[in-house]
């Protein structure tokens, strides 16, 4: 199939240039196989991958009767063909030719929910039916088509004279506990939520008179239901959707398409009342055209977009500000829309009309959804979704930082404003002007780890400036030390907090970019040390730099003559260092130091 491509927004539209036998009347898409439901009673199987490959497959019918309902599992391996005057037929993947299941007839099959822990090739595994008339069933299709049992297990018409539909069932095993699964029957009016624990027990031996199938248990109690007041029309437009419908975990998003409007929101099928399973819904009312409400003829879901095609135009909105964010008139050039479905596995949305098909890819489409969090204030999942955007990123960062300044989260704030593209000096301003150490010195740490090894310069000038700050920092906790029978409390937490910062001080003298620099800038960090009369640093850096000569001299200066001399004594250097040592100190020294 050739293709007709056009770039739009966060989609790229798609026209498949094939022209069908007859009107298509439905079009479902899964695991990459396109199924189409002809006006004539032929169904199209277009393997996407092998387009070459499409087969028409005849489905026998009355002269006034049609295809009604598709039912295609998201493996695209089994399908239910659901005939308006009430045939049920199946179709799989290795069929040439339909089969009929009689154990199913008198029932228009509106909606199917399946399994999809359990479905393999040639099997599907339990899943549950949903008709017409509100009946649901509970069923197994195996060896591709042979029906292992089939039990009704509910109703959800209490009037028989006024049936409502089922239009949309979700089977999903829940998340936590082991064998507890959840199910959602939607009607025009009422969102019916079932969760319990069900029986794996195989059913290989099961008959239709044997056994009440696995999911009887969901039904035991009464179920708190999602009600519309008042209940809209049965022809009203309907569905329900889940996000993700494909693989083992269970959805996390939903959407319920009802005459009112679209309810949406999350889905959490950990929780232990089926009723609390939807949660944070909103609902997007429809829009209105000429004073009354223009219905979408059909809606598919994705992560974070509700996607609704109208008699005109298809159009994405927003799940989270609900903001239409993509929009494509169709007109009628393309035919008659009939509606839209999204492929689980692939993630393509395909819109059809009577007489065409189109393919809508989606291209970045999450691309806006970091300004939404960013403008929500969700700092973490605005990174994380502008991860490979890198002027969106930092936009971000500077926006969290600023938030962090003004709740005085110094550090936290200087960790973030690190990782940004904003000058430096601008951004060290702003803890200076703070009067916050903590940031400051954090900021500074953290711009220091980020450099390149050849970047010297750059080096040496946070490793200065850094030195000044924790000097400055000891000296002012050192000089508010009080005496302890001026107060216990503040002496000994002082004397702690200054026992603190000098080992933090002497751990970033450790570093090896701090050990660079100073050996190279010895000197004026000698001077530094000097202004801010921090003896105990002054020894400490003279140790790491071996410069026994300052050491010995800082302690004859402090009246240390024991420590001096062990020190001359230790590195041998007596006779090199002697001729610094004033006769009044050797007469000082104890005796007892000489023996």
């Amino acid at each position: 199939m050739e293709e007709e491509k056009k770039d739009e927004g966060i989609f790229t539209k798609q026209k498949i240039n094939f022209h069908p036998k007859s009107e298509i009347t439905n079009l479902l898409a899964c695991n990459n196989l396109l199924v189409l439901a002809l006006k004539n009673g032929v169904v199209m199987r277009i393997p996407l991958q092998q387009p070459d490959k499409q087969t028409e497959i005849d489905v026998p019918h009355s002269s006034g009767d049609r295809i009604a309902h598709l039912h295609l599992d998201p493996t695209g391996k089994h399908l239910l063909i659901s005939m308006a005057e009430g045939d049920v037929f199946y179709l799989h993947a290795s069929m040439s030719k339909v089969k009929a299941l009689p154990k199913l007839k008198g029932n228009v099959i509106s909606a199917v929910g399946w399994n999809q822990q359990f479905g393999k090739d040639m099997d599907t595994g339990f899943i549950v039916v949903g008709t017409s008339k509100g009946l649901l069933f509970e069923t197994e299709l195996v060896q591709a088509g042979q029906v292992q049992y089939w039990k009704q297990l509910y109703s959800v018409s209490d009037d028989p004279s006024q049936p409502q539909p089922i239009v949309g069932l979700e089977l999903h095993r829940c998340s936590t506990p082991p064998n507890r699964w959840c199910l959602f029957v939607a009607t025009p009016g009422t969102l019916y939520p079932f969760a319990g624990t069900v029986s794996l027990q195989s059913t290989s031996t099961w008959t239709t008179t044997e056994h009440s199938g696995h999911l009887l248990p969901l039904f035991l109690a009464d179920a708190r239901i999602h009600t519309l007041d008042p209940v809209p029309p049965t022809n009203g437009p309907t569905g329900l959707k889940v996000y993700p419908m494909f693989g083992d975990d269970p959805p996390t998003r939903f959407a319920w398409v009802t005459a009112v409007g679209v309810k949406y929101g999350r889905m959490d099928t950990s929780a232990a009342d089926a009723f609390r399973m939807t949660v944070d819904d909103e609902l997007l009312t429809h829009p209105e055209m000429n004073g009354r409400p223009d219905f979408p003829l059909g809606i598919a879901l994705t992560e974070f977009h509700l996607l609704l095609v109208y008699h005109d135009r298809l159009v994405a909105v927003s799940t989270m500000n609900e903001q239409v964010m993509y929009e494509d008139y169709l007109g009628q050039k393309f035919g008659k829309i009939g509606g839209v479905t999204r492929d689980p596995a692939s993630g393509m949305i395909w819109v059809f009309t009577d007489k065409s098909v189109l393919r809508y890819r989606p291209v970045d489409e999450a691309r806006y959804v970091w300004k939404i969090y960013l403008d929500r204030g969700e700092y973490l999942l605005a990174r994380q979704h502008a991860s490979g955007n890198q002027s969106a990123f930092d936009l971000v960062l500077r926006k969290q930082g600023e938030k962090l300044i003004n709740e005085k989260k110094f550090v936290a704030a200087a960790e973030v404003l690190s990782m940004t593209n904003a000058p430096f000096e601008e951004t060290a301003l702003k803890f200076v002007t703070a009067e916050d150490r903590n940031g400051l010195k954090t900021f500074l740490e953290k711009k220091l780890d980020q450099l390149e090894p050849m970047d010297k310069t750059r080096r040496d000038m946070l490793v200065l400036w850094l030195l000044e700050v924790h000097l400055t920092e000891l000296g002012e906790v050192k000089s508010g030390v009080v005496p302890a029978d001026q107060g216990p409390t503040k002496t000994e937490f002082d004397q702690a907090r200054y026992k603190a910062l000098r080992e933090q001080f002497r751990f970033f003298l450790g570093r090896t970019a701090v050990v660079e620099t100073i050996k190279g800038n010895s000197e004026s960090v000698y001077q530094m040390m000097n202004t801010h009369g921090d003896t105990d640093s002054l020894l400490f850096f003279a140790h790491m730099l071996r410069d026994y000569d300052t050491v010995v001299n800082l302690h004859i200066q402090q009246e240390m003559h024991q420590d001096a001399l062990k020190v001359l004594v230790s590195q041998l250097l007596i006779t090199s260092c002697l001729r610094i040592i004033s006769v009044e100190y050797i007469i000082n020294l104890p005796l007892s130091s000489l023996a």
